[in-house]
């Protein structure tokens, strides 16, 4: 079996393996240079993935391209898109009270412009491109505005070359979820239910950790997942959704993802650990979703990205990886050494240290997340003997 995969090897390893150990014939095209692709007897393919939002548009124009159905390249680009998605009037009303601060705009009218949408503090400021909450950052007082837009302008130009939009949005202060999944034959199937872990509060919000457990179609926030889902007119294929509770009443959209999270792993690593069943499998062979009925496990997935305090080259990595290897129920993924620079929240785009592990009880999941952090802070010790 062929599989086109638009992207690169080392952006999505888990799949790769997956491939690898399935025995699947993969055909790699980075995005840069994706117009390769259309060069290729697309009818040879089983399938065409991307694991990254951007990928994710490119797929859509391929399978055009070859005649190949697919979820619509609008449908995608909206989705992709936060400012988009947000000014549509039809979906308005699933998102906290916001205002977009064009690109154009000059960042000393800020101020004015929140005050005229009659906003009120805790404000977030996030940029209108972008993933993993780089430039997400939480605003208590009007002085705070600039610093955070020129953060989410920032980011926006790492990612895309240019200032971009920026979002001003009214804090939410209840609960957020996140859920993966699939939707065949229009039924919407979870696959992950993630607690992010601690609650995110601010300043900025680079989530340090999932925990991570399955869930059948009866659990409480199946009702607004189905909203959503209905409102976005997402119809097939995998998404990630995240969503935020207010005062234990109405639930807002975050964002929701045409993909699965994580570049893959953060829906499949979890997954497997608790049914033995891979979350790939429904993206090659997605009428799986309504004939095959996996294992539930009642345990949990600690899911813990390492993250610095500030910028600097990485040193002390290989002692945290041999202290991680000792652990049991355990597999970790590397994408740094000693010696490059990483980035600190909430410039990091990616993260360079990630530990899923298995464990029983959302207790035990959390005594794991606080081991993890006292080896964070070795790398914290590391860093600032060599800053």
């Amino acid at each position: 079996m062929k599989i086109l995969l638009i992207g690169n090897e080392s952006g999505c390893p888990d799949f790769i393996k997956y491939a690898n150990d399935r025995g699947l014939t993969l055909t790699v095209v980075s995005e840069k240079e994706w117009l390769s692709a259309l060069t290729l007897d697309l009818t040879d393919y089983h399938e065409i993935l991307s694991f990254s939002d951007t990928g994710q548009i490119l797929v859509e124009r391929i399978k055009k391209h070859g005649n190949i159905i697919g979820r619509g390249e609008d449908l995608i680009g909206r989705l992709t898109n936060k400012k988009r998605l947000r000014e549509e009037k039809n979906l308005s009303h699933l998102f906290s009270q916001y205002v977009i601060f064009s690109a154009t705009d000059c960042i000393e009218s800020c101020e004015q412009l929140y005050q005229r949408k009659n906003l009120c503090f805790p404000l977030i400021v996030k940029p209108a491109s972008g993933f993993y909450s780089a430039g997400v950052s939480r605003v208590d007082e009007a002085a705070g505005l600039p610093r955070a837009i020129s953060l989410a302008r920032r980011i926006n130009n790492q990612i895309n070359g240019t200032k971009g939009d920026v979002i001003i949005e009214e804090y939410l202060t209840g609960k957020e979820v996140a859920i993966d999944g699939i939707i065949h034959e229009g039924i919407i199937y979870p696959l992950i239910y993630h607690t992010k872990y601690p609650k995110l509060k601010g300043p900025f919000f680079h989530e340090e950790a999932y925990i991570s457990k399955t869930v059948q179609q009866d659990f409480p926030e199946m009702q607004p997942l189905k909203q959503f889902i209905a409102a976005l007119e997402l119809k097939s294929g995998p998404f990630h959704i995240e969503m935020r509770q207010c005062n234990q009443e109405k639930w807002y959209l975050l964002e929701c993802a045409p993909r699965f999270s994580g570049m893959g792993l953060s829906t499949n690593i979890p997954f497997f650990s608790l049914t033995g069943q891979h979350a790939y499998d429904f993206l090659l062979w997605p009428h799986l979703m309504s004939t095959q009925r996996w294992r539930y496990d009642n345990g949990h997935v600690l899911e813990f990205d390492f993250a610095v305090k500030y910028s600097a080259p990485l040193t002390g990595i290989d002692t945290v990886v041999a202290k991680i290897r000792a652990l049991s129920h355990c597999v970790f993924f590397q994408y740094a050494n000693n010696g490059d620079i990483v980035l600190a929240p909430p410039n990091n785009l990616n993260a360079f240290l990630t530990v899923f592990c298995h464990v029983t009880t959302f207790i035990e999941a959390i005594s794991l997340y606080q081991l993890l952090k006292t080896f964070e802070n070795e790398l914290y010790c590391n860093l600032s003997k060599t800053a």
